[in-house]
């Protein structure tokens, strides 16, 4: 709302009047005492509503100059709607969610999560990027069902009679992927090494 607007909702005659005879200024009180008070009051409303103001409370991320506004709002709204539209083919309702995965994205390909020019170039330059978000996010997804599972013991004995009868029909390559990856579980670091330096595998 403007300065003009606040002030008529928050600062009525009757209101100046009280603040006039607070300050010694003996009433009935002139035209010119409360045109002065008016504007009194607009410039500290517009105080608090200034982008200087606004940037200092932390309220904005920082101030676009006007020669400036055109292109900022340009890349803005395009980043918003490239980003609106990834979140969508990659089948991710939590938005949160989805901006720290692509926050995650930006770190490992070295780009700023505030530049929006920069945003747009990753993921107009990476069409496999959403196909690497899409399998991220279902990797998180099962993760988390698997976490629930193991929380209940009701379940976790579930969960673990499911995976035995499965793996009927597991080929040799699936279950070696299994294990390795139950191997890693039980010793992270090991598995770390072996895969760095595959000499050191013990037959």
């Amino acid at each position: 709302m403007e300065p003009e607007g606040i002030v008529e909702l928050k600062f009525k005659d009757s209101t100046q009047e009280s603040v006039l005879l607070r300050n010694d200024v003996k009433g009935p009180h002139t035209a010119d005492q409360l045109l002065a008070m008016r504007q009194v009051a607009l410039h500290f409303t517009d105080l608090h509503d200034n982008p200087a103001a606004l940037f200092n409370a932390s309220r904005i991320r920082k101030i676009v100059p006007w020669k400036d506004a055109r292109r900022f709002f340009y890349f803005r709204l395009k980043r918003l709607l490239l980003q609106n539209e990834t979140r969508l083919r990659a089948g991710i309702d939590d938005t949160s969610y989805f901006s720290a995965l692509m926050q995650r994205k930006c770190v490992t390909n070295n780009v700023d999560w505030s530049d929006d020019k920069g945003f747009i170039n990753l993921l107009e330059k990476n069409p496999d990027l959403i196909k690497e978000i899409t399998e991220e996010a279902l990797i998180d997804k099962s993760a988390k069902q698997i976490q629930e599972f193991f929380s209940n013991r009701d379940k976790s004995s579930i969960l673990l009679e499911s995976i035995k009868r499965a793996s009927s029909n597991f080929t040799q390559e699936q279950k070696a992927e299994i294990i390795n990856a139950i191997q890693f579980i039980r010793n992270p670091e090991q598995m770390k090494e072996s895969i760095s330096n595959p000499e050191s595998i013990e037959d």
